[in-house]
């Protein structure tokens, strides 16, 4: 991994994957030391752990705690990934619809009971779908209110999930400005 080098890490938020997310998570944050973010994401990961990594053009599917170390040694290392499945097919390449990707298990899973979450999470959502279409949208705006509301959630949430759900737009709006203040239909 180059110094310059973030990642967004994104894990299928299959339930089975709760206990590779975990290890995974502590591994690469302490490997990377603030190099990379993981986080879960509603992935087309047809019941297997999936991870996908951006802006890498990577994913590996049929992941396992066994094939763990593998794959961290990948991200880190640049290790041989010969033992590891890959489906770059199923990667997804707008930084929008992966971020929307995480803001959806994000909103499967929140209580409901604080503002932050119960409005926040539709409207990051709805203010990263702007990305992807080609009507004019003012930029400045938009960044502003996510970044607003991204903050609003990890300061003022009730729970972990909440807390942690809006880091990793927070996370890529730090490393990859210029993503968020650019739009094809301004």
């Amino acid at each position: 991994m180059l110094e310059h080098d973030f990642l967004l890490i994104a894990v299928s938020a299959d339930k089975g994957a709760d206990e590779f997310f975990k290890k995974f998570k502590r591994e690469i944050d302490l490997a990377t030391k603030g190099k990379a973010l993981v986080m879960k994401a509603s992935l087309p990961d047809d019941g297997a752990i999936m991870v996908q990594i951006y802006p890498k053009s990577e994913v590996f599917t049929q992941l396992t705690l066994e094939t763990m170390p593998a794959l961290v040694a990948h991200i880190t290392q640049n290790a041989d990934t010969s033992s590891l499945v890959t489906k770059n097919e199923l990667y997804i390449d707008d930084l929008a619809t992966l971020l929307r990707a995480n803001m959806h298990f994000t909103e499967q899973n929140i209580c409901g009971k604080c503002y932050p979450c119960r409005l926040g999470g539709p409207l990051i959502d709805q203010l990263l779908a702007s990305y992807q279409t080609d009507a004019p949208v003012n930029v400045t705006q938009i960044v502003n209110q996510l970044q607003d509301v991204g903050i609003s959630m990890k300061s003022a949430s009730m729970c972990a999930i909440g807390i942690f759900g809006a880091d990793p737009l927070l996370f890529a709006m730090e490393k990859w400005p210029t993503y968020f203040s650019t739009h094809q239909g301004a």
